[in-house]
């Protein structure tokens, strides 16, 4: 299961505005829906990447950018088909995001994944982030 930043926030417990208004995702926060399961049903939920919220926990170190292998996969052929079928080609796509095959490739082939690159994307691609990544 993915670490959400929630977790490691001053607000998670009733001064977030997602538990204060019924479990409205926050505007402005990059998360990746990921529904957990309550009494036997799915229930909503998101794992928290980015947040205008977030106040850090005394004691919480946030991790280095682009130096781990991450728990978000990437579909990269579903990537590829959704930019071609909204761009054309991939590459159009990818330039619009001022995003380079060549770091995309690089992630690819290294397992790293940085987030706000497929943020960019979706942005872009007019789409949601779980659109391109998925919770391992």
């Amino acid at each position: 299961m993915s670490e959400t930043l929630c977790w490691h926030c001053k607000n998670a417990c009733g001064d977030c505005s997602w538990s204060r208004q019924k479990h409205t995702p926050v505007k402005g926060w990059t998360a990746v829906r990921r529904d957990v399961p309550v009494n036997g049903r799915p229930e909503e939920s998101y794992c928290v990447i980015k947040c205008p919220e977030f106040m850090p926990d005394r004691g919480y170190i946030p991790p280095a950018p682009d130096t781990k292998k991450t728990d978000v996969s990437v579909d990269y052929k579903g990537l590829w088909k959704l930019c071609d079928e909204k761009f054309g080609s991939h590459t159009r796509a990818f330039g619009e995001a001022g995003v380079s095959w060549t770091t995309l490739a690089k992630m690819h082939s290294g397992g790293l994944v940085n987030l706000d690159i497929f943020v960019k994307l979706a942005s872009v691609l007019h789409c949601k982030l779980e659109d391109m990544v998925v919770l391992v």
